[in-house]
């Protein structure tokens, strides 16, 4: 049944984006997989390969949304079981980690400020 779900998931997705890409949803059903999004391969792998925990805490919903980010950023913050499920998924699927930036754990919103601030600026290359 999860696997269903997780379908069904999928197809409704491509439902939504279907009239933004201008192509049909009955083409982009036939041609488009899961394993060809880098969004969805970092969260299976994660649910597979991540720790099973006995109770599911409500900061879950928000972790899977900011795991997905990991394709799309340089460098991703995280909370210390959430870095540990990317070790395991990455030591488990070498090649997710082509896909993913840079992971590191933090303990709270305050630190990343501190690790952003003393970071040189990519965007200063930019800078005319």
């Amino acid at each position: 049944m999860g696997e269903l779900g997780r379908l069904v998931l999928f197809r409704t997705q491509l439902k939504v984006v279907a009239p933004h890409t201008g192509i049909p949803f009955e083409t982009l059903k036939r041609r488009v997989r899961p394993d060809q999004m880098p969004h969805r391969v970092i969260g299976d792998a994660l649910r597979i390969h991540g720790q099973k925990l006995n109770e599911r805490k409500g900061s879950d919903l928000n972790d899977g949304y900011l795991a997905a980010l990991a394709a799309y950023a340089d460098v991703l913050y995280v909370d210390k079981r959430t870095a540990e499920n990317f070790r395991r998924a990455v030591r488990k699927e070498p090649g997710l980690a082509v896909l993913v930036g840079r992971i590191e754990k933090a303990s709270d919103y305050r630190s990343i400020l501190g690790r952003l601030a003393a970071s040189p600026s990519r965007h200063d290359d930019f800078v005319g």
